[in-house]
């Protein structure tokens, strides 16, 4: 598991692995600290382990909502619809206008 440690691959791992592994470096360095210093090493990859996790977990919640967003869209009323469209429209009319069209 050290040897994993010292040369992981976030994108070979999903968020379990992850935050498994991080557990143990964190287990790790708190040994270290008992006997001195940690090795700086386990510091960076620990960092770079909470990034890449903090990251998988944005990119799970921005696809959760993305879905919400989706079914929220095919509950809109024909009413909102047009509106929505219209709106959508006289924004195209006035960058059409900017480009002198």
């Amino acid at each position: 598991m050290l040897e994993r440690l010292k040369s992981f691959d976030t994108d070979a791992m999903d968020v379990e692995q992850m935050v498994a592994l991080s557990a143990f470096g964190r287990s790790v360095s708190a040994e270290f600290e008992q006997f001195g210093d940690a090795p700086e090493w386990i510091a960076e990859r620990l960092t770079t382990l909470r990034r890449a996790i903090k990251a998988a977990m944005a990119d799970k919640l921005a696809a959760q909502m993305k879905e919400i967003d989706l079914q929220l869209g095919h509950l809109r009323t024909k009413e909102e619809v047009k509106s929505s469209l219209v709106a959508q429209r006289a924004t195209l009319a006035a960058k059409l206008q900017g480009v002198g069209a």
